[in-house]
């Protein structure tokens, strides 16, 4: 796929470490900067994706740049490498495991993938409007849903945190998520306490096995698993409820259109129809 422009890394202590991870994945070209020049290098690059080494940095001047790449068209994504809080509605953070940044390729091609889809719709809305169609407008949070697994005591709190930032499914049960993503759009996974280890690890693996669902969001809350599946939105997300939901939600819109408004100009039907093996999670 191609990026359509080179990758802005921005960091202020030099070429971060996960700069390797894009270089033996043959992503370039890489552009360094400071968060200083951040602003003025989007603006003179016109980069495909930015990724901002957050250690150490200063919230202020992320929080603008944020700001100024949540106005950009078409979708620009920003990945927030190692985030110390919550980095903003529009930062999709990435937590490597171990120190191991392997797994920033697929997540960075996962955004890459939602910039190329969102680039075709704005063409396509253009010629929309030239026809005088009109187009109803989409706010991304108010109509994303969240579909969260869990019955620990978390589950409650977790419930109203999500439910202050977007929809959000309940499901008790492994077998109930499937009906679900059998019969709803869905946005993203919040997959909560209640489980085994040996439950999570055989939902997450079937997910990862279907196509149509390997791109989904999934958020972890708890460290029982390492993130080594075929999972490019799969994060690791632990603490409050709010923490965890304020994190969720710029990984959760950042997984590309999925109402009718936005599919059909940008012809991209909806996967429908899980094909979760109810005997997967029964062992």
């Amino acid at each position: 796929m191609s990026q359509q422009g080179p990758l802005l890394i921005v960091a202020d202590d030099g070429r971060p470490s996960f700069a390797t991870a894009l270089d033996e994945a043959q992503m370039f070209p890489l552009i360094d900067t400071n968060f200083a020049n951040a602003a003025r290098a989007v603006a003179q690059v016109q980069p495909a994706a930015v990724l901002a080494d957050m250690r150490g940095a200063d919230d202020e001047r992320f929080a603008a740049l944020a700001k100024l790449i949540a106005a950009h068209k078409p979708y620009l994504p920003l990945i927030a490498i190692q985030p110390e809080g919550i980095p903003g509605e529009n930062a999709i953070p990435f937590t490597p495991h171990a120190s191991n940044f392997d797994r920033l390729p697929a997540r960075l091609r996962a955004a890459l993938r939602v910039r190329t889809l969102h680039t075709t719709l704005l063409r396509r809305l253009t010629d929309a409007r030239a026809e005088g169609s009109v187009l109803p407008a989409i706010d991304p949070a108010r109509d994303a849903t969240v579909l969260l697994l869990g019955r620990g005591g978390a589950y409650p709190a977790l419930s109203v945190s999500l439910g202050e930032r977007m929809g959000v499914v309940g499901a008790f049960s492994i077998e109930a998520a499937a009906s679900h993503l059998n019969n709803r759009d869905i946005d993203g996974i919040v997959l909560g306490e209640g489980f085994t280890a040996r439950v999570m690890d055989a939902f997450l693996t079937v997910m990862s096995e279907d196509a149509r669902f390997r791109h989904l969001p999934i958020i972890l809350t708890s460290q029982e698993l390492a993130p080594t599946y075929e999972l490019p939105n799969l994060e690791i997300i632990c603490g409050e409820p709010d923490h965890i939901a304020a994190n969720a939600l710029p990984l959760i819109l950042g997984s590309g259109p999925s109402k009718p408004s936005l599919a059909a100009p940008c012809a991209r039907s909806r996967p429908r129809g899980c094909s979760t093996r109810k005997q997967a999670f029964s062992r």
